[in-house]
């Protein structure tokens, strides 16, 4: 009992060559092929944005010539302020020099703030804005237990390259 006839096998295959692509796509490969799209165009945009950003930094030879800020503590005395305002505590601050080569000399700076985590940032973010020539290397956050109660800390460590020849 034959429902189509002679052409029951040439049915199914144009279903199967027609009908399954288009199943399969809908079902799976469409989010995929979106979600690569999105890809690239997000690509895109941060090699835009990348590019823009590389035409508005400070020349090198300005960020060079700013002066030994971590050396003698001259940032903790800039950011006195956004830290009082913000209630950031500093636990720790201890300066190093990394190396000297010719007439540079890498400072670094080793920097534990203790406060709210939104300060904290907002505080990381001041230094960031305000010295362009010191380098935030590496943050990290933890939790201590002190006295009964749980203190968020950050730990920052900050470089700036100084030219000795130009002070």
């Amino acid at each position: 009992m034959k429902r189509l006839g002679k052409y029951e096998g040439l049915t199914y295959l144009a279903l199967l060559a027609i009908i399954l692509p288009l199943v399969v796509w809908r079902l799976s490969l469409a989010r995929t092929a979106g979600r690569w799209s999105e890809v690239r165009r997000n690509e895109q945009r941060i090699e835009s944005l990348a590019r823009e950003s590389r035409s508005e930094s400070l020349p090198e030879d300005l960020q060079t010539q700013a002066p030994d800020l971590l050396s003698g503590g001259a940032v903790l005395d800039s950011l006195g302020a956004v830290l009082s305002d913000t209630g950031v505590q500093v636990v720790r601050y201890m300066p190093y020099r990394i190396g000297q080569g010719g007439t540079f000399t890498v400072q670094a700076a080793e920097i534990v703030l203790s406060g709210r985590y939104c300060d904290l940032i907002r505080v990381t973010d001041c230094l960031e804005r305000r010295f362009p020539g010191c380098r935030l290397v590496s943050a990290g956050f933890k939790t201590v237990r002190r006295k009964r109660q749980e203190h968020l800390q950050l730990t920052m460590v900050v470089d700036q390259l100084i030219d000795t020849d130009n002070p």
